[in-house]
């Protein structure tokens, strides 16, 4: 059993609803019941409608970064939250395969293509909830999902904070950088910042940011831009400063060093 089964079971003795949860690509890790219900089982042995509408539930979750509600292709009902760890999106959990009342007959007329064997038995099998129940299941489901994300029970699909946090300043290194803006960015305390960074690497994060920048003022100090220009260009919002910074790095100014580097190619 999945370690976070458990989870979705009391989640399932509460609303009896389907609960499923998925990694960030989308990819099933676990659900309760194990099985989906006969009807959604029985169109996913036909046809991949609900994978196709599953996966756009997810796209527009990661873009919104908050609950949806809403009706797949069949006109049940499906709510999908994102999760987080640490800050990160790392998944997602839904619930559904339920509708409404008076959706059985339109069910049934949309679904008659797919299912031309026991289609009635089918769509009778499906659980049926007002829909101001469902609304309320699924605001309740959010606040456990958030409970799970401040958990940070479900860890990232091969990715940590600290890979996170690297990838991050390698592509906005050119920005400002503090402890106080990345904790806010990752949704984490300074001293969680700090702590995983140099668990998983070896160094402060503050001497990581320095040591890139450097590492990228080099390669522009290779063309034909000012020291001023190349400060900006880096992160740093005085020339002098990033000249006292890179001296320190590099044993050399940055004069000296674009010299060095010009007299390699004569």
């Amino acid at each position: 059993m999945h370690p976070l089964q458990s989870i979705l079971k009391d989640l399932y003795e509460i609303f009896h609803v389907n609960i499923s949860m998925f990694d960030i690509d989308g990819i099933h890790i676990t659900s309760y019941p194990e099985v989906d219900s006969p009807f959604c089982r029985a169109i996913k042995e036909k046809s991949d409608l609900c994978h196709k509408c599953d996966q756009a539930a997810f796209e527009r979750v990661k873009k919104s970064g908050t609950l949806e509600i809403y009706q797949c292709d069949l006109l049940l009902y499906e709510a999908c939250v994102p999760l987080y760890c640490y800050g990160t999106l790392v998944g997602f959990l839904m619930m559904g395969q339920t509708t409404i009342q008076d959706n059985k007959e339109k069910i049934k007329e949309r679904a008659q293509v797919l299912l031309k064997d026991h289609l009635d038995a089918l769509v009778q099998s499906i659980p049926i909830h007002p829909y101001q129940e469902i609304e309320s299941f699924a605001h309740i489901f959010e606040l456990c999902a958030r409970s799970l994300s401040l958990e940070n029970k479900l860890e990232p699909k091969n990715r940590s904070l600290a890979y996170q946090i690297k990838k991050y300043v390698e592509t906005h290194y050119n920005q400002s950088l503090t402890l106080a803006s990345l904790s806010q960015t990752f949704k984490v305390s300074k001293s969680t910042l700090e702590y995983c960074f140099k668990e998983a690497y070896q160094c402060t994060l503050h001497s990581y940011i320095t040591k890139y920048r450097i590492q990228q003022a080099c390669l522009l100090l290779k063309s034909d831009l000012s020291i001023q220009e190349i400060s900006f260009q880096v992160g740093f919002q005085d020339a002098n400063y990033f000249t006292k910074v890179f001296k320190k790095q590099m044993k050399c100014s940055p004069s000296q060093f674009r010299k060095q580097e010009y007299e390699k190619t004569i």
